[in-house]
């Protein structure tokens, strides 16, 4: 062996080492000898070259077979050569062992390493993030401390907790006390336009993240169920993507009351009293509906529930907005057929007895109007995340806004929540809520359907309480309109809408007749004006107009022939009215009248 070879010549040619000290000594000067040769300047030192000589002493057992006794023989020789006592022995470091200084430098710059970021782009976020309280309150709706690297979670954790303890933001000295986190203070972490610039790069991160957090559970889900995914894990995949497009942050503050008057006043004015087509409506709902509005209208089976959400969208259409109608009931085919007759003015009866008529008929009535798209969807397992997913695909497709959404019904849709489908209550408020947001992140007139519970229908009045699905579903709602008719009403072609809830109106409670040609055109039009008034004594003189007008504009009042003509005016409160006001009531009440006559076929209160 080669170490045989090399410490031959200290062995006097034996295969084995003799007990003699005069051959351990010999070994112990050899040791020295090399060991200080490969110490250089260190070997000045007898601590660290006793320490050397022993590291060496072992690393040559196997060569020279020594014994427990003859090692225990080296090392007190080398002790005796180099002065040393046992004490010095104990505490002898290894080679290479570095000094006090040399071992406080180290410790120093691991302790850096340690902190030293894996993800630059998320420290600067953080740090930002964590030096500016308007950017925090921004960004704390959105900020999940699962977005982050694992070294960057607990920090994220700790200064959330400390803001909701606080309400402030804890120092970078706090930080790294309680967390490690070694941070420091950008000094442009107050300028407003890295303000903005950040508030971007967050908003972008935490987009990503969940982007990239929801793709990797949809991985595992897939492979968890062999590729193909239950309802219910799809409805919540689709939940999440609707999530992640809601990941914004709001810089809008809101505003102040006095200063922003004209401002948010004109906007209103723009998005309330939007016409529903029915003039008669629109007066007790000063205007019209609101928009976004979510509009429910109820009413029994074949009291024209779905015929009312087609006359929505046809009168919507002739006012110029694009419509979207999903039925999940009925097919394609029944709804255009009435779309036929509605818009086309064609006999339900006659539609399939001259297609061709019918079909020119609607293409010419859709000249100039909104268009009006049909989809239609499962009556089982559809929700909101569907309706909303064809939405926004049209949306791109078609290159259009569509400010009207109708959905044929409500009462037949399930909740994206994953809840207990069996609790018909539970079930109605969640999809209510879910098609609620829908329609109001989207600014959209949003109309649906649903059935009454047993034992209303068969009530002459309405109530709330009488909606299948009850209250939760009530409550989620702007508007609620519940139709009724009794045998009479049939015969006479009339259907009354109950107003029962109006969220930005006063026409609560109002009765609002309406001639329905069925069958025959199925048209839903203004019914008689003198059964409307003598329904409602309230909204008697109220018109639309009277109610909605700009403040820098004269009143329309004052551009209505038959005020000018009967001088009516508002009597203060308090004051009898004269004997002149009564005249202008009459007088007004007989133009009106006449107006009525001229414009109407006295059979079926149709305006011509």
């Amino acid at each position: 062996m080669r170490s045989r070879r090399k410490y031959g010549h200290w062995l006097n040619g034996n295969q084995r080492m003799s007990d003699d000290i005069e051959e351990l000594l010999v070994i112990a000067d050899m040791i020295i000898e090399q060991t200080k040769a490969s110490l250089g300047d260190n070997a000045d030192d007898p601590v660290m070259l006793l320490g050397g000589c022993i590291d060496a002493l072992y690393s040559m057992l196997d060569d020279l077979k020594l014994s427990d006794e003859q090692v225990d023989g080296v090392v007190e020789a080398l002790q005796i050569k180099l002065g040393l006592t046992d004490e010095d022995i104990d505490e002898a470091p290894e080679v290479g062992a570095l000094t006090d200084d040399e071992m406080e430098e180290l410790t120093r710059a691991n302790e850096e390493e340690a902190f030293e970021p894996s993800n630059y782009d998320q420290l600067m976020l953080i740090e930002y993030i964590t030096s500016n309280p308007e950017l925090w309150v921004m960004s704390a709706p959105i900020l999940k401390a699962e977005y982050f690297d694992p070294e960057n979670r607990p920090t994220i954790k700790f200064v959330q907790k400390y803001w909701n303890d606080y309400a402030a933001l804890p120092s970078k000295q706090v930080i790294r006390g309680s967390t490690g986190m070694k941070m420091t203070t950008p000094d442009d972490a107050m300028e407003e336009h890295l303000v903005d610039h950040i508030a971007q790069q967050i908003e972008t991160f935490c987009r990503s993240e969940a982007t990239h957090n929801m793709l990797n559970e949809a991985a595992d889900e897939l492979a968890k169920h062999d590729h193909r995914l239950p309802p219910e894990i799809t409805n919540a995949i689709y939940k999440s993507m609707e999530e992640i497009t809601r990941i914004s942050l709001s810089r809008d503050l809101g505003f102040e009351v006095h200063e922003s008057a004209n401002k948010i006043l004109t906007k209103a004015k723009d998005n309330v009293g939007i016409s529903t087509g029915l003039s008669l409506l629109d007066r007790a709902l000063d205007g019209g509906v609101t928009r976004p509005s979510f509009n429910i209208v109820s009413g029994a089976s074949g009291d024209g529930k779905s015929i009312w959400l087609q006359n929505m969208a046809a009168n919507y259409s002739v006012m110029g907005h694009n419509v979207l109608f999903y039925t999940l009931e009925l097919e394609p085919e029944i709804i255009e057929q009435r779309f036929a007759a509605i818009i086309g003015g064609v006999d339900i009866r006659t539609v399939f007895g001259d297609i061709g008529l019918a079909s020119r008929k609607l293409k010419m009535a859709g000249k100039g109007n909104g268009r009006i798209f049909v989809k239609k969807f499962s009556m089982t397992g559809t929700t909101m995340a569907d309706v909303a997913a064809h939405y926004n695909d049209i949306s791109l497709k078609e290159n259009m806004k569509f400010g009207v959404v109708c959905i044929d019904y409500i009462d037949v849709m399930y909740p994206i929540e994953n809840i207990d489908k069996g609790n018909i209550h539970l079930k109605d408020k969640y999809v209510s809520l879910e098609m609620n947001q829908f329609f109001h992140q989207n600014n959209i007139i949003g109309w649906s359907a649903s059935q009454q519970i047993k034992g209303a229908q068969d009530e002459k009045g309405a109530r709330q309480s009488g909606v299948s699905g009850g209250t939760d579903k009530v409550n989620t709602s702007d508007n609620l309109f519940i139709l009724k008719r009794t045998d009479e009403n049939r015969n006479e072609q009339i259907l009354w809408v109950h107003i029962k809830k109006a969220r930005s109106s006063g026409g609560i409670n109002s009765q609002i007749p309406i001639h329905w040609d069925d069958p025959g055109t199925l048209r839903q039009t203004d019914g008689d004006l003198e059964l409307f008034e003598e329904a409602n004594p309230f909204l008697v003189g109220k018109r639309t107009k009277d109610i909605i007008m700009s403040a820098d504009e004269e009143s329309i009042l004052t551009n209505d022939a038959i005020f000018n003509e009967s001088a009516l005016q508002t009597p203060k409160r308090g004051d009898k009215k004269s004997q002149r006001v009564k005249k202008a009531n009459s007088t007004a009440d007989n133009l009106r009248s006449a107006i009525q006559a001229k414009h109407t076929d006295k059979k079926v209160g149709d305006k011509i």
